[in-house]
């Protein structure tokens, strides 16, 4: 799948997890909900996922389903002031396990696809 349409399915999938985090705890940042394990280990899930399926940039897609965190929180508080900073670097930190996912699947469906090539 090329570039483009990857990262933009990759940021409404993120983007979809990280509201449902929202909604269900009622608080205004994700990783403040009570099931924030769940909604983490869905993102990377849906990293890997989309790793696969991007292929040539799966390691990008990891990182975009988590840092689109950032555009939920600033649609449920669009005031979050001095931390922005702090929570920028905590997005960083992460997205780090959702790389790792999404380079795994891709990797997983190279070796597929060529075990299936004749």
């Amino acid at each position: 799948m090329r570039f483009w349409p990857s990262a933009m399915l990759s940021a409404v999938v993120g983007s979809a997890i990280w509201a449902m985090a929202n909604y269900q705890s009622g608080r205004l940042e994700p990783w403040d909900s009570d099931n924030f394990a769940a909604f983490y280990l869905a993102a990377c899930v849906a990293a890997f996922a989309l790793g696969a399926i991007a292929q040539k940039h799966a390691w990008l897609m990891g990182g975009i389903v988590v840092v689109s965190m950032l555009p939920v929180m600033l649609i449920a508080n669009p005031q979050l002031g001095s931390l922005i900073g702090l929570g920028l670097l905590f997005l960083l930190i992460l997205s780090l396990p959702a790389v790792f996912s999404s380079i795994l699947g891709a990797v997983i469906s190279r070796q597929i696809r060529q075990y299936l090539e004749p």
